[in-house]
């Protein structure tokens, strides 16, 4: 795997194809508009190592001569796979971008789209393409150069369990950030944010493989302690949300799949898709009677992950604004507020995320943070 190259027949002569571990971006910025099926001029000396390599892996290549050198440009997205779906933002501008394997890929791509564009559902769990898995953080021009290289250097590189890539790290970091990392926290990334994976000595290395890896025995003391004795975790991964008002309560139990807690209690409960697979988990507690807090991992398209409060409004099919803050009507449920409270519009302090005292929707402006050193 780890030759970067590979041979396939092409009439009666071949094809070496090479994916350099040392590539280059071109026009970072956008293609230009009238930029078509064209091809770059050579580059030989950039790929030389690996042309080195294909042709110590197939000798036969050294009697035969070069017919034509391909040069050309790849649309490649941070983790290498499609863009696809409505795009936020925008309604009815949806995006089938960014698939490199597009013969193979296409068909697939397309089906998804119809079925989403036509039945409001691609038909498959289909979040690994999704172009709301990224967040308006990935449009960094650092971070997308950093990982979009990170990716296709490592195009035929081994990829393991748990393995976490430094490229375009830390992008946001919560307020707790640097205390985690000094008492051992090992951080993975999620949707831009650093969250911890679990503690370890400050000198630790993780050292990926296809068994359990070094970080076994440390997960493993966590987890007994936990069992033994209790644990604490940091959430700021999590959306939380806030819904209020005097049929809160009657538009939860037609919105989630489970009971609805009783005052000063908290569940854990599904939320259901109309055609009823599962969209995530939702932890929700009942403040008082009216008023209730709730959630969720933060993630972002109702129908793939479990932060979908934003969108299940609709879900429920109440007639509403889609900004959130704003008070919906329903001719059976009556009124009902919904609020974020985290990420409640990201503010950017010090090199941390920020919880904001309140959200503007319409305008999304944050006001003021509470405090930039407490999450």
């Amino acid at each position: 795997l780890e030759g970067w190259t590979y041979l396939q027949r092409e009439q009666n002569g071949a094809v070496l194809g090479v994916y350099e571990s040392n590539p280059a971006h071109w026009h970072p910025e956008g293609a230009p508009w009238d930029f078509g099926a064209k091809l770059l001029p050579p580059d030989i000396d950039r790929i030389a190592t690996e042309l080195e390599i294909g042709f110590a892996r197939f000798p036969a290549l050294a009697s035969a001569g070069i017919k034509r050198w391909v040069h050309g440009a790849f649309a490649i997205t941070p983790d290498g796979n499609p863009l696809v779906g409505p795009v936020r933002g925008l309604p009815g501008y949806w995006a089938a971008a960014g698939v490199m394997a597009g013969y193979s890929q296409g068909a697939a791509v397309g089906l998804a789209i119809a079925n989403w564009i036509i039945d409001g559902d691609p038909g498959d769990d289909v979040y690994a393409m999704d172009v709301a898995r990224f967040g308006d953080w990935a449009a960094n021009d650092d971070y997308l150069l950093a990982t979009t290289y990170q990716f296709y250097a490592r195009r035929f590189l081994t990829t393991y369990p748990h393995e976490q890539l430094p490229a375009g790290r830390p992008l946001h970091t919560t307020p707790a950030y640097a205390d985690l990392k000094a008492a051992g926290a090992q951080f993975g990334a999620t949707w831009g944010l650093e969250v911890p994976q679990f503690f370890a000595p400050l000198d630790f290395e993780h050292v990926p493989s296809l068994q359990r890896d070094n970080a076994f025995s440390h997960i493993a003391r966590e987890v007994a302690a936990v069992r033994s004795d209790v644990g604490a975790y940091e959430t700021g991964v999590y959306s939380r949300y806030e819904i209020s008002g005097p049929s809160a309560a009657a538009w939860l139990d037609n919105l989630l799949a489970g009971r609805i807690p009783a005052v000063g209690r908290m569940g854990l409960t599904p939320m259901l898709h109309p055609k009823g697979t599962l969209m995530g988990d939702l932890s929700v507690t009942r403040l008082t009677e009216d008023r209730f807090g709730s959630s969720a991992p933060t993630t972002c398209r109702s129908g793939t992950s479990a932060g979908s409060l934003k969108t299940s409004l609709r879900v429920s099919r109440l007639r509403t604004s889609p900004m959130l803050g704003s008070v919906s009507r329903c001719p059976d449920l009556g009124h009902v507020k919904l609020s974020q409270l985290w990420p409640a519009r990201i503010c950017r302090l010090s090199g941390s995320w920020t919880p904001a005292l309140s959200m503007t929707c319409s305008s999304r402006v944050c006001h003021l943070p509470v405090n930039s050193g407490t999450s």
